[in-house]
């Protein structure tokens, strides 16, 4: 139950769902509903009361029996049909569907490559003209300055603990902390931020294939906004939209560090060393992002660095 109140406690991501349907009901009435990875089956039960005709929720792990508990409680069993196993695999009993509802992202967005599922569906369900919710993504990116946790985890070794020198052990701080692993779920605030961040995958769930989602190469060029003398690294974040036949009423859910904490957080991807930098200071990078051949639910990033006056080096993650 953990993963799921961790989700659920999420006031943000649960308002914005419930938003986005219930705002959309012109969209949802009478209509044929299938809630990709519908986990406890909020989702469902939100398409249900938006007045969906019917609702298919799948999900391919044990909590489904939970959903229908849910789904229960809230008098919906009617409308809402909770289906066990992997979307790829299940049959559904119609042949289309008006609307897809997914609660897809993962960390770095496209973490866990949960939306693959999603766009298998779009692929063998959606009905022509069809609504997935959400319908368009962004990941985003910013230089940061992290010396708050560069502080904490790596100078701390520099001083002594009740006389006891620990400084041979900044090394091992260093491999552990600055690793090549992405920093998942990390809190960054907005003041971290050397400068306003940059979009650099942009996702239509209408249009987008499989292919496009595992790879991403772009060049971004900052300038840094900051006082902050140093840089650490870069942050991450993603924002996506419901955008409903009504135009008036496109929600937004975003990651960004000046909103309020969801349970993605951010993303933080640091420098094994502090780079130096000044205000009005360059930042360039060529980005490459690519899924594993191996474990598709994981990514690697590698960035090409031109910082400010600083010899150019590349930095490799994953995540």
């Amino acid at each position: 139950m953990q993963i799921h109140w961790e989700m659920l406690s999420d006031v943000r991501r649960c308002e914005a769902y419930a938003k986005a349907i219930y705002s959309n009901k012109i969209d949802f009435k009478d209509k044929i509903v299938l809630d990709v990875g519908c986990g406890t089956g909020i989702l469902s039960v939100y398409a249900a009361k938006a007045g969906a005709k019917k609702v298919y929720g799948v999900d391919a792990s044990d909590v489904v029996h939970k959903a229908e508990l849910v789904v229960k409680a809230n008098n919906c069993q009617d409308v809402v049909e909770i289906i066990y196993g992997k979307i790829e695999e299940i049959k559904l009993p119609v042949d289309q569907v008006d609307i897809i509802i997914s609660e897809w992202m993962g960390y770095f967005l496209i973490f866990e490559s949960m939306l693959e599922c999603v766009l298998f569906a779009r692929d063998k369900w959606l009905k022509k003209g069809g609504l997935i919710f959400p319908n368009y993504a962004k990941l985003y990116m910013a230089p940061i300055n992290f010396d708050k946790f560069y502080r904490e985890r790596i100078l701390f070794w520099e001083k002594p603990v009740e006389g006891v020198e620990l400084s041979p052990l900044i090394t091992f701080a260093k491999e552990e902390f600055l690793s090549a692993r992405c920093l998942r779920s990390t809190e960054i605030q907005a003041t971290d931020l050397l400068c306003e961040g940059q979009s650099f995958k942009e996702i239509n769930l209408n249009t987008v294939t499989i292919q496009e989602i595992r790879t991403t190469k772009t060049a971004l060029v900052f300038a840094v906004e900051s006082d902050h003398k140093e840089m650490h690294g870069y942050g991450t974040w993603f924002e996506v939209l419901f955008v409903g036949s009504d135009k008036d009423n496109i929600v937004s859910l975003s990651t960004h560090p000046k909103y309020p904490k969801t349970h993605w957080r951010q993303d933080c991807w640091l420098f094994k060393e502090p780079v130096s930098i000044n205000k009005g200071d360059q930042v360039a990078l060529t980005l490459d992002v690519s899924q594993m051949i191996k474990w598709k639910r994981h990514y690697n990033m590698q960035i090409n660095n031109k910082i400010a006056n600083n010899t150019p080096f590349t930095r490799e993650w994953t995540i």
